[in-house]
């Protein structure tokens, strides 16, 4: 089949593919509705078992690769008169269908119940804008466990119990995710399970209303400016974790828990809680609920640690919160965010900040990552020792960067080649390309050098959501979280590529460098410095 035949109806695509004649379907831009009369308000489109849809295409492409929904807007409309309302109880219904069932790249919009409803279901939603609906973005009821990812849920209408990502005795993951701007909450889960991961939930009123259910998880996200709770925890029989996150400038406090199960309690761990308009953290019955460590607790206005029993907090350890004193390797120094007064969304911690290295040396991190995604513990401060830092962010600068622009590039090549076999005396010796600190420029320079090669320093700089824009893939990489502040800098000294390969190979056939560098590790290096010249 050709773009030149293919189906003008959404439905009839979908009732075919149903039937087991093929397993995708390719949409062009354009507005497509469920059904042409508005009185029909139970019209939907059903996802399928073994079909995935696809938005996106402008209409001529021969490869899914080439679609582009950003340019190519692929819109499921509930207004089917154009007079404005919302016709359709919910846009897309996935019932009982399992993760084969995918739809991705679309805006879904104007529905009166929710863009998206799923009821005993675990469908895929990726790459869409999910906007403009009253109740719900997403409603999850019936045990269904869809996998949320590269989505942007905003704008829903009706206010009360309701939520962009409802979870009614269901779970989802949820990652990479933009939820803001909703009427109700963020995501409201009751009798659920919640697993979030590297999104950003803002301007909703509350940012996360959970209510019981079997587990919650939440990482590397940004929770703010919510207009009420940032993180509200009503009833868990659980043990819920929330770790490498960023939860700040919510209008009441910025995680409030209210009541745990006996034998469990949440884990807060490695957060930056800042700038709550009301308690950083707010446990009912204090350190029996909350277990608090590596977390910089700093600039909320009513407290940083809060109890309305009167518990206390004797069990936090190794955070750095403000006007506090006690408990095990806490501080409460400025923590000396870097960017902050700039942006007033980043809370990257600056050099020199107390919190560098100073996280629980005992602690257990296996393959964690900070709020950027990058190896949760480093030597930041660059002594010998690694250990974790406090808050979301782990500090490193590299000390391959010797002209701090925040990149490790030609440029600093073409320093520590100045300094190349000079030692301690000589007048071309420069102790920063003195990496191993052995008062020599060698080989174990280079190894480090190497291993620092193209190294970024990786602050980012967090828009304030899509605004209006839609969809695309990599979301949050490409849309708003991971633009780097700071841009390659440009080579502008020459570089004679070539000749510096040829160095390097005349070192690695000496053998000198194989004692420090696997085969592989040096030709990865190799291939990266011949492609960064290109």
């Amino acid at each position: 089949m050709s773009w030149d035949d293919a189906y003008t109806d959404l439905q009839d695509a979908l009732e075919r593919a149903g039937r087991g004649c093929g397993s995708e379907i390719w949409v062009a831009a354009g507005v497509y509705k469920p059904t042409t009369n508005p009185s029909i308000t139970d019209a939907t489109f059903n996802l399928r078992n073994n079909v995935a849809v696809y938005g996106g295409f402008a209409g001529a492409e021969t490869s899914r690769s080439q679609r582009n929904w950003l340019a190519n807007e692929t819109i499921l409309d509930g207004d089917i008169d154009n007079n404005g309302s919302k016709d359709i109880d919910y846009l897309v219904t996935a019932s009982d269908v399992n993760q084969t069932a995918i739809i991705d790249g679309f805006t879904i919009r104007k529905a009166s119940g929710a863009g998206i409803k799923t009821e005993r279901s675990s469908p895929a939603i990726r790459n869409s804008k999910i906007t403009g609906n009253y109740y719900y973005g997403i409603d999850c009821i019936d045990n269904s466990s869809p996998v949320i990812t590269d989505c942007c849920i905003q704008n829903t209408q009706s206010i009360g119990y309701y939520a962009a990502v409802y979870l009614d005795n269901s779970s989802a993951t949820v990652s990479d995710c933009i939820i803001e701007n909703n009427a109700a909450h963020g995501i409201l889960c009751s009798n659920a399970a919640l697993t979030l991961n590297n999104s950003v939930i803002q301007k909703n009123n509350y940012g996360i209303y959970y209510s019981g259910g079997s587990g919650l998880t939440v990482t590397g996200s940004r929770i703010r400016r919510n207009r009420s709770y940032g993180l509200y925890i009503y009833y868990c029989n659980s043990s819920p974790e929330i770790k490498d996150n960023w939860i700040h400038d919510n209008s009441t406090d910025g995680v409030y828990i209210n009541v745990v199960a006996v034998g469990y309690s949440v884990t807060i761990r490695n957060n930056t809680i800042a700038d709550n308009t009301g308690h950083g953290i707010n446990s009912l019955w204090g350190y029996y609920y909350a277990d608090i460590s590596n977390c910089i607790i700093w600039g909320n206005v009513q407290s940083q640690l809060y109890s309305y029993y009167n518990y206390g907090f004797a069990s936090t350890k190794y955070s750095c919160i403000q006007n506090w004193t006690g408990g095990t390797g806490n501080i409460n120094t400025n923590p000396s965010f870097f960017n902050h007064t700039n942006d007033p969304n980043d809370y990257h911690i600056g050099p020199g900040s107390p919190c560098i290295d100073t996280g629980n040396p005992t602690g257990n991190y296996p393959g964690e990552t900070d709020i950027d995604g990058e190896n949760r513990i480093i030597d930041g401060d660059n002594n010998g020792t690694v250990r974790v830092d406090m808050g979301a962010d782990e500090y490193y600068w590299s000390r391959a960067d010797f002209n701090n622009d925040k990149v490790v590039d030609f440029l600093d090549y073409t320093i520590f080649a100045k300094a190349w076999r000079t030692s301690a005396g000589n007048s071309n010796y420069n102790e920063a390309c003195d990496l191993k600190d052995n008062n020599i420029i060698d080989y174990c320079d280079l190894a480090l050098f190497s291993d620092d090669w193209l190294w970024r320093f990786s602050m980012v700089s967090v828009e304030e959501g899509l605004d209006g824009q839609g969809a695309g893939e990599g979301l949050l990489q490409e849309q708003s979280l991971a633009q780097p502040m700071v841009a390659q800098a440009e080579v502008v000294l020459p570089v004679d590529v070539e000749g510096l390969v040829n160095w390097l190979d005349e070192i690695w056939n000496n053998g000198d460098l194989k004692e420090i560098m696997t085969e592989s590790e040096y030709l990865e290096f190799r291939e990266s410095i011949k492609t960064s010249g290109e």
